[in-house]
């Protein structure tokens, strides 16, 4: 038994590993990468297509069904290993461990947003080249989420770019740093329960 373990914990280990490589391959997709490629997208594509048909993981360019793709096998490696090594598994120990993989992505997404806003902000106040290429992508992506605090705090009340950019930044990290505090305490709850 403890082989199985071992040997599906490996291939769960393996296969994020290869799904980790395709997304990085994607962003540097030239006019073709070849039947190594070719191989490697007929292994991942398939299980990231399953997630893709979940509208709400696509928020206009950025598609985050690799990042569902990968925190489910993180659940399924983690429930694997908490049988491996405690024995046994109970309904809390895989809520904890659902619940941590959900904060874990929703933590990583904000903590992108909020590295992307901090560089934004940066070059707001040494007057960067707004035109160039990296900081008008920086504006596609952030863009949708200064609107959507804008409207939901200030109740679609005009600020100044400036001034969106530090609201944004702000709430992205008052809510990081309270939803570690709260999941900390939740997860410690869920782990103790008794079944």
């Amino acid at each position: 038994m403890r082989v199985f373990f071992q040997f599906a914990q490996a291939a769960i280990s393996v296969y994020m590993l290869l799904i980790f490589i395709r997304v990085l391959l994607t962003w540097f997709q030239g006019p073709s990468l070849g039947r190594p490629f070719e191989i490697l997208a007929s292994i991942t594509d398939p299980y990231i297509a399953f997630f893709r048909r979940f509208r709400f993981l696509r928020m206009g360019s950025m598609d985050f069904s690799p990042i569902a793709a990968v925190m489910t096998l993180i659940i399924l490696l983690n429930i694997i290993s908490s049988i491996h090594y405690l024995g046994k598994i109970s309904l809390g120990i895989v809520l904890g461990i659902i619940v941590t993989a959900l904060w874990s992505s929703i933590s990583w997404i904000l903590s992108f947003f909020l590295i992307l806003t901090v560089i934004r902000l940066v070059a707001h106040f040494f007057r960067l080249n707004t035109l160039g290429p990296l900081l008008h992508t920086v504006d596609m992506i952030i863009h949708p989420l200064l609107e959507y605090l804008q409207v939901k705090i200030l109740k679609g009340r005009l600020i100044s770019f400036q001034n969106g950019l530090l609201l944004t930044a702000g709430t992205l990290f008052l809510v990081t740093a309270a939803g570690n505090f709260l999941i900390r305490f939740a997860v410690a709850a869920l782990y103790s329960l008794p079944f």
